[in-house]
């Protein structure tokens, strides 16, 4: 079924790594035990995303740390520690307040990776309002996705305001309010008379805390809705396929918006109290010298194996992970002689939250393979027997449909208003992901497609 022999695991890769005993990892592991790596709301008020990201490191001993670090560019700062995001989003949740907005409504951010993004996004979740987003790339779809999240406040660039949403600002009567980051804004004005000083509020870990829009497997674009819970299962995964230290600093070469840059490009490097090296966007390479850990989709990663342009990554790079889907796998057999570092492959969806099958940095790697599923997840190769029942599939490298039983803490919580395509997505206790795989003897999982879904009638 490989591509490619085996990528063997040296003994010093094994011992860096933070999962180099599969078995054992998954025996002694809980998501219980996750939790126990958050400091949640003190007083027992609850797990809030923002604050994990930003309060609890500002007021300990990493307060000094570069938490997000920008490309060079004629705007300053090019960097934000700990302290300086604390305060900027201590006055964008003040404003929030100000502005009327409230812990059940919903704020829009369609920014590309600028600071503005970064703060409005931790900012909306430590205020306990919804952060709903969208890469600024996919702007068209910006009015129909307004619509159907219905925010209350509208973040994004005058440009953007302009071309896509003021033309049908009459058709959006949710939204009260539009800031306007840019090189002259209205949004640094109303940031400048806020208080620096603000408290996150009591937030239940199933509170909803996110609204990312996706096609998903049926060609409907919907947005997908995460609790504040979310964030065990992301730094769980980051900890785990993303092998992240304390030491490193992170790239991720995806588009602000969408849900890989928000878990993996924001989230969990920010609870995991490390540096981000912002990407100004999508790139065939990390442009900061110091990263050390990459994420990038498969495209850049082929094309970059292709050409072996080994030349131009980072010296500090030590780790290079595939967000997932249009790997190749001779890029993954043959990535060590091109790249320097061998690739390895994950898999999730928007739905999923987070990553839940991956290899891993202390495993060795079998080119083509999705990997093993995450501590604590449970996967299955299932056939569907009609509405809400399903059947196992336990003999070996039989192609079915992927399968994960519900519960882990990033499921999402359902399609935006849209409980009957919720529901179709979940029979007997397990989320059915319209993937198709396989699972080898060894139980690694292997993609053989998707399966074939009839698509309802009505725009895509």
């Amino acid at each position: 079924m490989s591509s490619g022999a085996i990528i063997r695991k040296d003994a010093a890769e094994r011992a860096r790594a933070n999962l180099d005993n599969y078995a054992w990892t998954r025996h002694d592991f809980s998501w219980a035990r996750a939790r126990s790596w958050l400091g949640g709301l003190p007083h027992g008020h609850g797990l809030n995303i923002g604050y994990e990201a930003v309060d609890r490191h500002a007021l300990s001993a990493r307060r000094d740390r570069v938490a997000l670090r920008f490309p060079a560019s004629g705007r300053a700062p090019a960097e934000l520690t700990y302290t300086d995001l604390h305060r900027a989003t201590n006055r964008f949740a003040n404003l929030l307040g100000d502005l009327g907005v409230r812990l059940d409504e919903r704020v829009f951010v369609l920014l590309d990776a600028t600071p503005e993004s970064y703060v409005a996004a931790l900012a909306t979740t430590r205020f306990g309002a919804v952060l709903a987003t969208l890469p600024a790339g996919r702007a068209a779809e910006a009015p129909r996705c307004v619509a159907a999240s219905e925010p209350a406040l509208v973040v994004t660039s005058p440009e953007l305001y302009d071309r896509y949403l003021a033309p049908v600002r009459s058709h959006l009567p949710a939204v009260r309010h539009v800031l306007l980051a840019g090189d002259v804004d209205d949004l640094g004005a109303a940031l400048h008379k806020m208080p620096a000083d603000f408290t996150v509020p009591p937030t239940a870990p199933q509170w909803p805390a996110m609204v990312h829009f996706t096609a998903g497997t049926r060609g409907r674009v919907s947005g997908v809705v995460h609790p504040h819970e979310a964030i065990v299962a992301q730094v769980a995964s980051a900890t785990y396929a993303l092998d992240l230290h304390d030491d490193d600093t992170l790239a991720v070469s995806v588009p602000a918006g969408r849900l890989t840059h928000t878990a993996y490009g924001m989230i969990a490097p920010l609870a995991r109290g490390i540096t981000v090296a912002v990407e100004a966007g999508p790139a065939a390479f990390p442009r900061d010298k110091r990263v050390s850990v990459w994420y990038a989709p498969a495209g850049p990663l082929n094309r970059l194996a292709g050409d072996g342009l080994t030349h131009l990554l980072p010296p500090s790079l030590r780790l290079i992970v595939a967000e997932g889907g249009g790997l190749l796998p001779g890029t993954v057999a043959g990535s060590r002689s091109s790249l320097g570092h061998t690739v390895h492959d994950t898999w999730w969806q928007t739905e999923t939250g987070a990553i839940l099958i991956s290899n891993y940095a202390g495993l060795d790697v079998r080119p083509g393979a999705m990997g093993l599923p995450l501590p604590g997840v449970r996967a299955a190769v299932v056939r569907r027997r009609g509405p809400g029942r399903i059947e196992t599939i336990a003999t070996p490298d039989v192609v079915g449909e992927l399968a994960i039983r519900a519960g882990w803490p990033s499921m999402f919580q359902g399609y935006l208003d849209d409980p009957a395509r919720t529901a179709e997505c979940f029979a007997d206790g397990w989320y059915l992901t319209d993937d198709l795989v396989s699972r080898d003897a060894d139980g690694y999982y292997w993609s053989a497609g998707r399966r074939p879904v009839t698509r309802p009638p009505g725009p895509r």
